[in-house]
């Protein structure tokens, strides 16, 4: 499958029913966003018309993801309590650019990440993985029609997952038939919200909020990357198939580790 990043937005809302992935605060707020930055005490939103908001640490209650229609998928399996048990790290401080597995990949100020016009361009950032987890990607295509991926560490393997591959139509989990789907989502230099969410029995891929893949019972057995794509280097691969994105947002969140 030939694989590419997407964009997370933040809408300040007061209203209960929730269309992306959404911030919950103390005083019952959500704040829908696609591209979130962690500050330290504070995590900076960015909304649709480009405004950043900056909202404490201390006023968050949990992330929560939503379904197609508009219903969060609630549970314990897709919500995390920031406040309590959740860690969020921005993967893109821990690029090497210099140091990709093929093609040449390059720093914007931004920062952004960009990648090559190369068959199978790839790029590990190495970070130690929890057993569940999200990582929210923002991207835009710039040229090309070829695939977007990520090799998403599940125990010991690793799992290819992308979108706009074979032919520029097809997306899902390679080699696991029930999870592909055929519709184009870079059809224009927009940016894309992607969310990669990995638990212990399900996978869930949505784009823009949208639920593309909804893999229940999932047997991670049964994936890992091509043998000609994998890496020894430990961590998340990103890779593209001939075609340049620009990856502004790369955020990974889990729960907290135990001491």
């Amino acid at each position: 499958m030939k694989m590419g990043i997407f964009s997370l937005v933040a809408v300040l809302v007061a209203a209960p029913s929730v269309t992306a992935d959404d911030l919950v605060l103390r005083d019952g707020k959500r704040i829908q966003w696609r591209v979130l930055e962690d500050k330290g005490e504070s995590y900076e939103v960015e909304t649709d018309a480009g405004r950043k908001l900056t909202i404490k640490k201390s006023d968050v209650v949990r992330f929560e993801k939503a379904d197609p229609k508009g219903m969060p998928l609630t549970g314990a399996a897709f919500t995390f309590d920031v406040k309590k048990d959740a860690d969020v790290s921005n993967l893109l401080r821990g690029v090497d650019a210099s140091k990709p597995i093929a093609g040449v990949w390059s720093m914007e100020p931004g920062p952004l990440l960009i990648t090559p016009a190369t068959p199978h361009g790839r790029i590990v950032i190495p970070y130690d993985f929890p057993a569940e987890y999200d990582v929210h990607v923002t991207l835009q295509k710039r040229k090309g029609d070829g695939a977007f991926y990520l090799g998403l560490p599940v125990g010991a393997r690793r799992m290819m997952v992308g979108v706009d591959g074979t032919g520029g139509i097809e997306g899902g989990v390679d080699s696991v038939i029930e999870t592909s789907f055929k519709e184009k989502i870079f059809r224009d230099q927009k940016m894309r919200s992607l969310v990669f969410s990995v638990r212990s029995n399900r996978f869930v891929l949505t784009v823009n909020g949208k639920v593309m893949v909804d893999w229940k019972n999932a047997d991670y057995t049964k994936v890992s990357l091509p043998e000609k794509i994998d890496s020894k280097d430990q961590g998340l691969m990103v890779g593209v198939y001939d075609t340049v994105y620009a990856l502004s947002g790369l955020v990974v969140v889990h729960p907290k580790r135990q001491p």
